[in-house]
């Protein structure tokens, strides 16, 4: 099994009620007209979906399934899980409406059978081709209402990429002393912490920028980042970070090391194919907990696209 998702993983939020005069608002699931109904909607807490996945990256399979819970005024939170040898390995959260959604169009879908065991669902198929550069890939969803989460079925130009293999009402969710966690990437370093690092355009530009952790809490900061402008540095942005700890991929990474300026960096070093119908992209990866963000060094199709120059604390 192998990470699929880059930096795919911090877990989010909670979904509270809205109330009213100490009373909770009452929101209907119900479809009106021009609606369809939510694809987890009427599924009660607990209600999971297995999935048999192909890695863009790879092309290896693994499974994964989700499951949803805290439902209340119209809303849940997925748990998000993947198979780490007997285990499962929660690998983040996200809220979803259970609202009925907009119907799109008066369009004639066209309908095929899917077998999920013993179980034969007739399912809507979505066309929804997807353009990149000159190339343009099919992506077509089989959609059952059946099924927790509506998904049976993902094709990515002609391949199965997603197929549910089982799903049920049981709560199977793991719990979080089964998670395998590492440090954020952000987590133990001093406000005033930063990073100096250059982009690199296709067309060979490089940009300097600076990142800088202005602000730190127990559970999250903020850092700031700046544009090198002539001579000056300004200020582009500033975002949140989690400072705690995150999943840990099974995807096991080799160890090198890389200099940065006259320090010696002791670096994990990933590289994964991400693969969209016949079109295939290799990017390589340098990271070190000893670097504030990270991220140390990135590589695609080859070429360094970024890298870090530079890091300190004021």
């Amino acid at each position: 099994m192998k990470k699929w998702i880059g930096s795919i993983m911090i877990v989010m939020l909670l979904v509270g009620c809205q109330a009213t005069g100490g009373k909770v608002k009452e929101v209907s699931l119900t479809p009106g007209q021009g609606q369809i109904k939510a694809p987890w909607a009427n599924f009660p807490e607990g209600s999971w979906v297995l999935y048999k996945v192909l890695s863009p990256t790879d092309g290896m399979e693994y499974e994964y399934r989700e499951s949803i819970h805290r439902i209340a005024n119209g809303q849940g939170v997925i748990v998000k899980s993947m198979r780490v040898g007997d285990k499962w390995q929660k690998v983040g959260m996200e809220p979803v409406s259970l609202l009925p959604i907009g119907k799109p169009g008066d369009k004639t879908r066209a309908t095929a059978t899917v077998k999920v065991g013993n179980k034969e669902l007739i399912c809507k198929v979505v066309d929804m081709p997807i353009k990149m550069g000159e190339t343009t890939t099919s992506v077509k969803n089989y959609m059952c209402d059946e099924i927790p989460g509506g998904l049976a079925v993902r094709e990515m130009g002609g391949k199965e990429v997603r197929k549910v293999i089982d799903f049920g009402t049981t709560n199977i969710t793991p719990g979080l002393e089964e998670v395998v966690q590492i440090k954020a990437p952000w987590a133990g370093f001093p406000k005033g912490t930063w990073i100096k690092y250059k982009v690199v355009a296709p067309d060979g530009k490089e940009t300097m920028f600076k990142a800088t952790l202005v602000e730190v809490n127990d559970e999250k900061g903020i850092v700031e980042t700046s544009e090198l402008v002539g001579e000056n540095w300004e200020k582009k942005d500033a975002h949140d970070v989690s400072l705690l700890p995150i999943p840990r991929s099974a995807r096991q990474s080799q160890l090198t090391m890389l200099k940065i300026g006259e320090k010696g960096i002791t670096c994990s070093y990933i590289d994964m194919t991400y693969r969209i119908g016949d079109m295939a992209t290799v990017m390589k990866q340098w990271m070190s907990e000893d670097v504030p963000g990270g991220m140390v060094r990135k590589e695609m199709a080859g070429r360094c696209v970024w890298e870090v120059v530079d890091f300190g604390t004021k």
